[in-house]
C-alpha cells in the first residue's frame, strides 16, 4: 500500500476539449482516474531501471503483472468514497438517504423491470460530487437506511488556479489570443480548532492511498503526476483493512444486493457490463447466473492519457463514474453471501480493470 502526499498543486485535467475556439478553463478532475497512478508507478520502475525502458509495453515487459487494486482517499483517521448515486438528499439539508427499490408501474424507456424512487410527497435531489466516510460507507453496504453525512469533494482540496499562455518555440513569444487559465488544486482540508470566541483556521493534509501489487520499487520517493508532472512524495504503509471493509457475507439472507463503483469502469456496451445481455438483462458472472433489476449512474467520464513511449495521446473512452450502483437478483439459488463477495473488492471493468478501473464493493439491497 502506497501512501501519497501532494508537495505542490495538483492538476489531474478532465476529458473536455480544449483549444482556441472552445474553452478557455481547464478543468481538473479529483479524485483523478486510476490510469494517473499505473502509469507513475511504471514511471519510478523505468526510472530506477532506465536500462529496462527498451522492454516498455512489450511481450518481456517488467511492469506487466503490476496491478492496481484500489485508490482512496484519506484525511485525518479516515478514509472516504465516491458518492454513492443511489443516495439522495432532502430539499435544503445536508442529510442524504438511499432510495428505495420499487417495480416499475408505469410506461417509461427504462430498460430495468424495477427503479429507485424517493418517499412520496417529498422533494428530493441528487448529491454528486460528494464523499462519504468509511464508517458511513460500511454502514451503506450493510443496508442502514438511517440519513448520512453529506460531505461535498470541494472539502478537500483547495483551489489555485492559475493563468498561462501558449509560447511559439520557434520565437520563444507568446502567441496571440492563447490565454488560459488552468483549475490546480491544493489536498488540503481546511477547518476552525479555536474556541467560540478566539477562531483560528487550520489545514489538513488529504492524502491518496494505492493499494498495488506486481512491482519493486523504493519504499519511498518522489512520483511525477498529472499535468505539469507535479510532485508528491510517496512512502509505503501498512493498511490490512481498507476502511474495516472486509465484510462478512455468510450469514446474510435473501437473493437481491447491489454493487458500487468505487473508481470509473470502462464497459464494452456503454453503460452495461459486457456479460449482461442488453435484451434480458441477464448475464453470468464468475458462474453466478444474475438479472440486473435497475442502475443509478452518472453522467459518463472521458478517459485518455498520454502515452509517454509513443509520445501521442491515448484513445478516448467514456466510462461509468465512480459512484455508479447496480442492483443484481440471483436467478440460480446461489448463496447470498457467495455472489456478494465475487463482486466486493474486485476490478470488474470490461477494460484496464487492472489498472483499477471498475473497483467494485457489494451491499445489501434495500
Amino acid at each position: 500500500m502506497l501512501k501519497l502526499e501532494a508537495l505542490d498543486t495538483l492538476f489531474f485535467r478532465d476529458g473536455k476539449p480544449f483549444n482556441k475556439e472552445g474553452d478557455n478553463w481547464v478543468h481538473c478532475l479529483f479524485p483523478p482516474a486510476p490510469s494517473v497512478f499505473y502509469g507513475a508507478l511504471r514511471s519510478i520502475y523505468f526510472a530506477e531501471n532506465i536500462d529496462q525502458f527498451c522492454r516498455a509495453n512489450k511481450e518481456d515487459d517488467p511492469t506487466k503483472n503490476l496491478k492496481i487494486n484500489g485508490i482512496f482517499i484519506e484525511s485525518g483517521e479516515s478514509i472516504y468514497f465516491p458518492f454513492p448515486l443511489d443516495l439522495v438528499k432532502g430539499k435544503g439539508n445536508d442529510k442524504v438517504f438511499p432510495l428505495m427499490l420499487k417495480k416499475r408501474e408505469f410506461v417509461s424507456n427504462c430498460p430495468t423491470e424495477f427503479v429507485l424512487q424517493g418517499p412520496e410527497c417529498e422533494e428530493v435531489e441528487t448529491a454528486e460530487g460528494g464523499l462519504l466516510d468509511g464508517l458511513s460507507f460500511k454502514r451503506y453496504l450493510l443496508g442502514d437506511n438511517q440519513d448520512f453525512l453529506f460531505r461535498s469533494i470541494s472539502d478537500f482540496v483547495t483551489s489555485e488556479p492559475t493563468i498561462g499562455i501558449q509560447i511559439d518555440p520557434s520565437k520563444g513569444i507568446a502567441k496571440d489570443s492563447l490565454l488560459y487559465r488552468v483549475g490546480m488544486i491544493r489536498p488540503e482540508v481546511r477547518y476552525d480548532s479555536g474556541r467560540k470566541n478566539l477562531r483560528k483556521l487550520k489545514t489538513r493534509k488529504v492524502r491518496i492511498l494505492v493499494d498495488y501489487e506486481g512491482l519493486l520499487i523504493p519504499s519511498r520517493g518522489i512520483m511525477k503526476v498529472g499535468g505539469e508532472s507535479r510532485a508528491m512524495l510517496y512512502e509505503h504503509c501498512e493498511t490490512e483493512d481498507i476502511g474495516g471493509l472486509n465484510m462478512d457475507y455468510s450469514g446474510m439472507g435473501g437473493d437481491k444486493f447491489k454493487v458500487y463503483l468505487a473508481t470509473p469502469a470502462k464497459f464494452k456496451k456503454g453503460w452495461l457490463p459486457d456479460w449482461i445481455d442488453e435484451e434480458t438483462l441477464i448475464g453470468k458472472f464468475n458462474g453466478i447466473s444474475l438479472k440486473l433489476l435497475t442502475a443509478a449512474i452518472g453522467k459518463c467520464v472521458p478517459i485518455g492519457g498520454f502515452d509517454m513511449k509513443r509520445k501521442k495521446p491515448k484513445p478516448m473512452l467514456r466510462a461509468v463514474p465512480a459512484g455508479s450502483v447496480y442492483y443484481f437478483k440471483i436467478l440460480d439459488g446461489c448463496n447470498l453471501g457467495e455472489a456478494m463477495s465475487c463482486f466486493h473488492y474486485s476490478n470488474i471493468s470490461d477494460f484496464d480493470a487492472k489498472q483499477g478501473f471498475g473497483l467494485a464493493f457489494a451491499g445489501r439491497a434495500p
